[in-house]
């Protein structure tokens, strides 16, 4: 088992010997363009933890690899790569771009991001375009409401995680909500 962070909750560059007290470093979700990502406010602390609405906030793919990447290479820690796109398109040029560079380890498909508008429809075919585009290890991470995790792609040389997302149900009287986080599950 290696004990990881969840992509976008530890910057590394920021808190370096928190990152490097990890077995794998998971970047925050890189998408093929910049995105500024959902208005403030985007963090609300609750009594057992936080609740987040980044929307993928990040610098896009030409600057994480010109800047970014190089820096966390140097951390000492192996590093996985979250990737995210709109369209089966993103994900797998996304992959070819991370394809050859040394400093990932594998990379992690985000198709469960609750909190932007235009998730792609077909995760199937996100995980082809993908494994097709990269010869390095791929990891889907899935929202708990994906009802058959068996029929969300090819599981050939890809692994299935569950995670990230959180569903709130009823407020408490002093308006906290409560829920559930999902758990790991691994299909390879």
């Amino acid at each position: 088992m290696k004990l990881l962070n969840a992509s976008g909750c530890l910057d590394a560059l920021t808190a370096p010997e928190v990152a490097r007290s990890l077995d794998v470093f998971v970047t925050k979700t890189v998408t093929p363009l910049p995105r500024e990502g959902n208005a403030p406010a985007r963090i609300a602390e609750v009594e057992h933890g936080m609740l987040n609405s980044i929307g993928l906030a990040n610098p896009g793919i030409d600057r994480f690899l010109a800047h970014t990447l190089p820096q966390l290479g140097e951390l000492g820690v192996p590093v996985w790569v979250s990737v995210g796109g709109f369209a089966v398109a993103d994900y797998a040029d996304l992959c070819d771009r991370l394809d050859d560079r040394p400093e990932v380890e594998a990379i992690e498909l985000n198709v469960s991001c609750p909190n932007v508008d235009d998730v792609p429809a077909s995760v199937g075919e996100i995980v082809t375009a993908a494994r097709a585009a990269t010869r390095k290890p791929l990891y889907t991470k899935l929202s708990p409401a994906t009802a058959d995790i068996g029929s969300a792609g090819p599981t050939t040389g890809v692994t299935f995680g569950v995670g990230g997302s959180l569903t709130l149900t009823d407020a408490t009287t002093d308006g906290v909500y409560t829920g559930s986080f999902a758990v790991d599950a691994d299909y390879q």
